[in-house]
């Protein structure tokens, strides 16, 4: 008998919710499986759908408890593991338990575990070329998604000239009495179970914007009024809304997942007197977004270590926390795919189509 066989099956089934993927996936061959064992629960179907909902917020906890959900055929596999498995690989997005006004998801992308260590972003698709030729879905750390904030009317927002200036040391302070700048909604969820935290310096975000000569990296507002804002964050117990000031990183825990608020001034077009009023003129016009990241994750490393007690050299297993820098491209959708969202009105007027109509 194994230590495993000692304990009772309702204690196991706890334990494998703390474990990772690759973890559970070798519980499940370390012996032959028989009712109750380790083995039996890392593959009963009940575990992994307890797994996808703690991935991808499925279903309330109300209706877990009475075993009301759907089948997992609705979600792309014949079992729940198959399910998360599909759901993973096309980089779904958690379901939210916030009403989103008609919410839609206009950049997608996600940061990967490379051995680049600086923020050079030649070097970091180079690293990504590379790994997308081997199940780059694995070394996926970070996910991300970019949202609006829309206004009534679909027009960018407008403040004071001064005001930005003095939150944004980027922006110069020209003639101009008003500024344009967007609202985006960030949604950025830690793929990783087990031991991995992952930190987002959303201060340091940056939009790559189309220009004649090329195009041009634009930070976000980093101080005051318009400064990044926490406004949905999940967690393992229950979901927090706040409305904070936000001051550095922000942590994701494994499988937590949190929205965040960052207003993009768009000096450059108002520099060049170029006139650009609705939130599809920034659309068509913004390339990706990107975010530094850095994933903390425990690693083990078999090492060979001197005994005290026998006095010879032994391996054994150490945990170790290492830690990866990278960043997190999310790349923005073409422009017919921007048009599926909203309708042209005439008198140069825009709407959003609700597509949960």
């Amino acid at each position: 008998m194994s230590y495993f066989d000692l304990l009772p099956a309702d204690l196991l089934q706890h334990m494998l919710l703390y474990l990772d993927i690759p973890s559970l996936g070798a519980l499940s061959q370390t012996s032959v499986p028989k009712h109750g064992n380790i083995s039996d629960l890392a593959t009963r179907d009940e575990t992994w759908l307890r797994i996808t909902n703690h991935r991808f917020n499925l279903f309330s906890a109300r209706r877990m408890a009475s075993n009301n959900i759907s089948r997992p055929k609705l979600y792309g596999g014949s079992n729940w593991k198959s399910a998360f498995r599909t759901m993973s690989r096309s980089g779904r997005m958690p379901k939210m338990n916030v009403n989103f006004k008609k919410k839609a998801i206009f950049a997608k992308g996600f940061s990967y575990k490379t051995q680049n260590h600086h923020f050079q972003q030649d070097a970091f698709n180079n690293d990504m070329k590379a790994s997308k030729s081997s199940h780059h879905y694995k070394e996926q750390f970070l996910a991300c998604f970019v949202m609006i904030n829309h206004t009534e009317n679909c027009c960018l927002r407008t403040s004071p000239n001064t005001m930005i200036s003095d939150c944004n040391s980027d922006v110069s302070n020209e003639t101009l009495s008003e500024m344009n700048y967007i609202e985006l909604q960030v949604a950025f969820q830690n793929t990783k179970s087990g031991f991995t935290t992952v930190d987002i310096d959303i201060c340091n975000a940056t939009i790559q914007m189309q220009t004649p000569e090329g195009y041009i990296a634009q930070r976000a507002i980093r101080r005051g009024p318009l400064a990044p804002k926490v406004i949905y964050k999940n967690s393992k117990t229950s979901c927090e809304y706040l409305d904070d000031e936000f001051n550095n990183t922000i942590s994701l825990g494994p499988f937590e997942f949190c929205i965040l608020s960052i207003n993009v001034p768009l000096t450059y077009y108002a520099n060049q007197q170029e006139l650009i009023h609705f939130e599809t003129d920034f659309l068509s016009r913004a390339l990706s977004l990107i975010v530094p990241a850095t994933c903390h994750i425990v690693e083990r490393n078999d090492a060979m270590i001197m005994d005290d007690y026998e006095k010879e050299v032994s391996n054994k297993t150490l945990l170790t926390k290492n830690s990866y820098q990278s960043l997190s491209i999310a790349t923005f959708v073409d422009e017919h795919e921007i048009w599926e969202n909203y309708m042209a009105l005439p008198g140069n007027c825009l709407v959003l189509i609700d597509k949960r109509d």
